[in-house]
């Protein structure tokens, strides 16, 4: 069983650790406003997987898999409760 890890760096960097396969992926600002939002990616998947269909299918860096079953894959911003998430931080945040 895949043991993946999602964690802040002493940086400040979010990074996902996947033990099996020995890959970290940073993640980016976006995605980590997602994670801090509640946002879980579909079963099955990285955010290594997430980077390199991005860069395969050129999709926007706001777009997060939200939804896969066998031979199909959806796309775009996470919703939760009805509310899309944040993508950018708020200006309180960023002082």
């Amino acid at each position: 069983m895949a043991t993946t890890i999602v964690a802040v760096t002493e940086m400040g960097a979010a990074v996902e650790i996947d033990n099996e396969r020995g890959i970290i992926t940073q993640l980016t600002q976006t995605e980590a406003l997602y994670i801090e939002q509640g946002y879980l990616l579909p079963e099955g998947w990285t955010w290594d997987i997430v980077h390199q269909q991005r860069k395969m299918y050129d999709l926007p860096a706001v777009a997060d898999p939200i939804a896969s079953c066998p031979g199909a894959n959806g796309w775009g911003v996470p919703f939760i409760n009805g509310r899309a998430l944040k993508h950018e931080p708020s200006a309180a945040t960023q002082m």
